[in-house]
Order: C-alpha cells, then sequence, then structure tokens
C-alpha cells in the first residue's frame, strides 16, 4: 500500500522535472487516479471493518450470556 507522503512526494517530483504542459497534465491525470484507487481501497475497508463491528454488535446483543448488557445486570430478556 502506497501512502499519501510518498504518491505527493512522487508527484512534485514529476511536476518538478516536467518539461512541457503535456507532462504537467500526465503527471496530474496519474497522480488523480492513483488518488481515487487509494480512496477506493480505503472505503472498501472502512465498510469492511463497519460490517464485522455491527455484525459484531448483533451477535452481542442477540446472546447476552456472552457478554451482552443483559449479561452483567443478571436481567432478563422477558421478565414476565
Amino acid at each position: 500500500m502506497q501512502s499519501q507522503a510518498k504518491l505527493g512526494s512522487e508527484f512534485v517530483a514529476k511536476l518538478t522535472a516536467a518539461r512541457s504542459i503535456p507532462e504537467v497534465a500526465t503527471a496530474y491525470q496519474e497522480w488523480a487516479s492513483r488518488q481515487m484507487e487509494m480512496a477506493a481501497e480505503d472505503a472498501k475497508r472502512i465498510f469492511a471493518d463497519g460490517q464485522k463491528l455491527a455484525e459484531t454488535g448483533a451477535r452481542l446483543l442477540s446472546n447476552p450470556t456472552v457478554g451482552g448488557p443483559m449479561a452483567t445486570t443478571g436481567a432478563t430478556r422477558n421478565p414476565e
């Protein structure tokens, strides 16, 4: 995984070395494309982590003997 700092550093180096407007445009297009790829990768990881969190929370809430909120209080689900 490439870091934002490394990507930015490479972009600045390409801009500095560019000798024409088309070279600058190419450098920018490559940078923007990689930025979008990195954002998509980050979004996928965030979504996967959120999904795991939701699944774990649902599992804990559905089984109070494993550490759900009712496990520590001794309460029952149906106090009838």
